[in-house]
């Protein structure tokens, strides 16, 4: 009788995976994008230098954005002085760059400002001051608020507050999103002051924000009585309602059908019953041409 065949063991698998992936394997086989992201791609510097000679761009991002090739000095410089900008910006985003201190200095002065908005946008960048300072002080608008959305921002409190105070509303609003602001009084109260609505509603958004009852209460006081219904609109379907009743009435009674239709969706309005039944009895039919599918959502951060 034949006997049954042995199948192989995980460790067996393991090593023919292994071997199939090796870079030897991928660049015998064609596999340009696989080979320019393998992690051991470090050990083959001729093949790394033959990748950044690569035409195609999209192979030389895949190698910028290559942990292992930051050991590999001129390589990270070649790919730094890369002719098409998406390399450069993809080689600034490279979380392992820290290592290449002179490399982030050149970058971060970079003509084309989205390689600089890919640098702001890295969390390493952070380990720099100088290269904060600079970002901070970048002439264009979208460098700047990827550096106020970086999660890292908050290792530089003074550069966070200048940033609060910007004179373009797309950096303040891109701050306002990043949830490390709540654990600044400072920077809350000022952005919650903002002249720009937008980043108010932005700011009570973020759930963290009831650490701070007061400013919670008088942004949600502004925003109701806001005179664009998107704004009201946004805050009625916004769960931290609730907390100011007050506010409740004054939607109960708005002038839009579509913001008292948000407020029917608001996840916490079964609390309040009376709501419920007041809201069930509304007549007013809702605009077909305002009408949300969905509970609207705040203006995304333009970095």
């Amino acid at each position: 009788a034949l006997r049954p065949r042995q199948q192989p063991s995980h460790s067996c698998l393991y090593s023919q995976r292994s071997t199939l992936a090796t870079p030897a394997n991928l660049k015998a086989s064609g596999k340009l994008e696989e080979l320019a992201k393998h992690p051991a791609l470090s050990m083959k510097q001729e093949w790394a230098v033959w990748l950044a000679g690569n035409k195609d761009s999209a192979i030389r991002q895949f190698l910028a954005q290559n942990h292992s090739i930051v050991k590999l000095g001129g390589i990270v410089e070649v790919l730094a002085d890369d002719r098409d900008p998406y390399v450069r910006a993809a080689l600034a985003s490279n979380p392992a760059l820290e290592s290449r201190p002179d490399t982030i200095k050149n970058l971060c002065a970079d003509e084309e400002s989205w390689v600089r908005r890919s640098l702001a946008d890295n969390p390493v960048v952070m380990n720099f001051p100088d290269i904060v300072e600079t970002l901070s002080n970048d002439r264009r608008f979208h460098v700047r608020s990827a550096l106020a959305y970086n999660l890292e921002i908050g290792r530089h409190e003074k550069i966070m507050a200048r940033l609060a105070i910007d004179h373009t509303s797309d950096v303040r609003f891109a701050l306002s999103n990043n949830p490390v602001v709540t654990n600044f009084p400072d920077i809350v109260e000022t952005l919650s002051n903002d002249k720009d609505v937008w980043v108010c509603d932005s700011l009570v958004n973020d759930p963290n924000i009831l650490k701070y009852p007061h400013v919670v209460q008088r942004m949600i006081k502004r925003l109701v009585s806001d005179k664009d219904p998107d704004i009201r609109s946004s805050i009625a379907v916004n769960p931290i309602l609730m907390q100011c009743p007050e506010a409740i009435e004054i939607l109960i009674r708005d002038p839009d059908p579509n913001v008292r239709y948000e407020l029917l969706q608001n996840p916490n309005i079964g609390s309040y019953p009376h709501i419920l039944k007041r809201l069930a009895l509304d007549k007013e039919p809702l605009s077909t041409s305002t009408i949300y599918e969905q509970p609207p959502v705040s203006r995304a951060p333009t970095i």
